[in-house]
């Protein structure tokens, strides 16, 4: 008799542990993320006009711009964030060309990463 409600609960502990899992995708992003995300240049120009940091992270895994809009393949976007001074340090163009080898678009980035490497490169190493 004590075995049942030991199996009831397993599918509850199993449920809730996906749920927890997901609620990442929960987590808002900055408007200026979900601007990138959309590929809407005239709103990204306008949040970075009133002060929207260009660099700051947002979103479960606290990506900057950059990576959102590799993520949702607004590759406009991408480049129009690295004209307007986006960083492009190691550590963003790591997580860049992972996230573009993960959706297939590493060959539709490399030349727009190329492009801005040299005059956005920021090195974090000393």
């Amino acid at each position: 008799m004590t075995t049942r409600p030991i199996r009831l609960l397993l599918p509850l502990l199993l449920i809730c542990a996906v749920t927890l899992t997901a609620c990442g995708q929960g987590v808002p992003v900055s408007p200026l993320a979900a601007a990138t995300r959309a590929g809407d240049v005239a709103e990204i120009d306008r949040l970075l006009a009133s002060g929207a940091d260009i660099n700051a992270g947002s979103g479960v895994n606290d990506w900057p711009p950059v990576i959102h809009a590799i993520h949702t393949q607004q590759l406009g976007a991408l480049a129009h964030l690295l004209d307007r001074g986006a960083a492009m340090d190691d550590l963003v163009l790591a997580r860049a060309l992972n996230v573009a080898r993960g959706s297939g678009d590493e060959a539709a980035l490399r030349p727009i990463l190329d492009a801005h490497r040299s005059r956005t490169t920021v090195s974090r190493t000393p």
